[in-house]
C-alpha cells in the first residue's frame, strides 16, 4: 500500500484491463468470445464501471454541502459528506453495472423483478468491499479536517460556518484515500471477476449458441 511502484504498476494494469474489455465487450454480447477470456472481461468491466461512476463522488459533496449551508453548521457538512458519498457512489456504480450488463441479466432472468434481485446479489460484494474505505474515509475527515475547522471556528465563527466541509473533504481523499481506494477495489476486483465469470458463464454461452 506504501509502494508509489505497485500503485503505477497495477494502476497500469487496470487500464490495460478495461481498455481490452471495452474492446472485447462487444464480442461478450456476439458469442466470439472465448470463455477463457470471462475473467478478463467481466475484471475490465468491473474496473471499467468502477472509473466511469466515479465522478457521483461530486454528487455526494454537493449534498452534503447543502445540508450544510441549509443547516448553517459546518459540523453537518464534515460528518454528513463521507456517508453521503458511499450512498451515491454505490448507487451510480449499481446502474452503472446494470447498463453495462444489461444483456447478461435479460438472458439470465425473464422477469425485471428477478433480474434487481441479481443485481443487488451481485452488487453487495462489491459495497461491502468499499465500506472500509468509507469508515477509513470518515475517520480521516474527523482526525485532520475536524481539526482544521476547529480552527477556523476559533479564530472567527462566522469563517468557520462558511467553511464548505466538501472543499476539505475532498483534499483529504486525494491526499490520503483515492489511490488506496483505486488500489484495494482493484484487488478485489481481480478475485470477483472469477466468480461472476463462474456464475455467468452457462448464460454467456448459451446467448452464443443462439
Amino acid at each position: 500500500m506504501f509502494s508509489l511502484r505497485y500503485h503505477a504498476r497495477r494502476l497500469k494494469e487496470d487500464l490495460a484491463a478495461t481498455k481490452s474489455a471495452l474492446e472485447l465487450r462487444k464480442h461478450l454480447d456476439t458469442g466470439h468470445a472465448d470463455l477463457d477470456m470471462l475473467p478478463a472481461i467481466f475484471r475490465g468491466k468491473l474496473m471499467g464501471v468502477f472509473f466511469a461512476t466515479g465522478w457521483t463522488n461530486l454528487i455526494g459533496i454537493v449534498l452534503g454541502g447543502y445540508l450544510q449551508y441549509s443547516n448553517q453548521n459546518q459540523w453537518v457538512g464534515l460528518f454528513s459528506t463521507p456517508a453521503l458519498c458511499y450512498f451515491v457512489t454505490a448507487i451510480g456504480f449499481q446502474i452503472g453495472w446494470f447498463l453495462d450488463n444489461r444483456t447478461i441479466y435479460r438472458n439470465a432472468h425473464p422477469d425485471p423483478a428477478h433480474r434487481f434481485f441479481e443485481l443487488q446479489r451481485d452488487m453487495l460484494p462489491v459495497h461491502k468491499a468499499a465500506l472500509p474505505v468509507a469508515i477509513v474515509f470518515s475517520t480521516a475527515n474527523i482526525l485532520i479536517a475536524g481539526p482544521i475547522l476547529t480552527l477556523i471556528t476559533l479564530i472567527n465563527p462566522e469563517a468557520g460556518k462558511n467553511t464548505p466541509a466538501g472543499a476539505l473533504i475532498m483534499l483529504v481523499e486525494f491526499l490520503f484515500i483515492g489511490g488506496s481506494f483505486v488500489r484495494i477495489m482493484g484487488d478485489f476486483f481481480d478475485k470477483y471477476a472469477y466468480k461472476l465469470a463462474t456464475k455467468y458463464a452457462k448464460v454467456c454461452s448459451q446467448a452464443w449458441n443462439r
